[in-house]
């Protein structure tokens, strides 16, 4: 059985069960559009690191309510619609090119 994992209190997501794929990043209480949730990704010698927890969201093209702003040596998330708690953070990633592109197989 899938659980949620959550790391603090104050923390306004989780990582949990995912209803695109595996799990994700669901939040945990409202977040307004516009917040930036934080960094995702860092440039370490020429290339992107996943940060954790931020950097396990999911793609979507169709559900799409978040993106990455690409900053010289970081990304960050920033909601883009209003989210309520137990909303699934999505973000398109054919948005990111230098990072893991979609599959044919994989769910929208």
């Amino acid at each position: 059985m899938k659980t949620f994992k959550e790391w603090s209190s104050d923390c306004p997501y989780c990582f949990g069960p995912s209803e695109v794929h595996g799990y994700g990043l669901i939040v945990r209480k409202f977040v307004p559009a516009i917040t930036n949730l934080g960094t995702t990704h860092k440039l370490v010698e020429g290339s992107w690191k996943m940060l954790r927890p931020l950097g396990n969201y999911n793609h979507s093209k169709k559900n799409v309510n978040a993106k990455i702003i690409k900053k010289p040596n970081k990304k960050e998330m920033v909601v883009v619609k209003d989210l309520q708690p137990g909303t699934e953070v999505l973000v398109d990633y054919t948005q990111q090119p230098d990072l893991q592109q979609p599959n044919s197989n994989w769910k929208e």
